[in-house]
């Protein structure tokens, strides 16, 4: 859908929360700890 869309010549912005996920054993926790 992305490479769709900037195939059409619009640009996307995802805005995505990463801190606000639940637990330590999470991707994010994973790869920066205690971020």
């Amino acid at each position: 859908m992305i490479a769709a869309l900037h195939a059409a010549g619009i640009g996307v912005i995802m805005d995505v929360v990463y801190n606000h996920m639940y637990g330590n054993d999470n991707v994010l926790n994973r790869a920066v700890p205690y971020y």
